[in-house]
């Protein structure tokens, strides 16, 4: 899809399509990854979580 921060059409009512339809498609994707049972992956731990005292290799649990 590439660029889903800004809108490929000029004019509120393109772009508010646009976002609609992007939302609509990311909603899909997550309801797919729940009916199947797919994992969902861990997100990145920021420099200053991995300061945490107490934590292995700077993951967040």
């Amino acid at each position: 899809m590439g660029g889903l921060r800004r809108p490929r059409y000029q004019g509120l009512a393109k772009a508010s399509l646009q976002r609609q339809l992007t939302g609509a498609a990311i909603n899909l994707v997550r309801i797919d990854a729940h009916t199947s049972g797919t994992p969902r992956t861990r997100t990145r731990t920021s420099n200053f979580a991995a300061l945490r005292p107490g934590d292995s290799a700077g993951e967040a649990e």
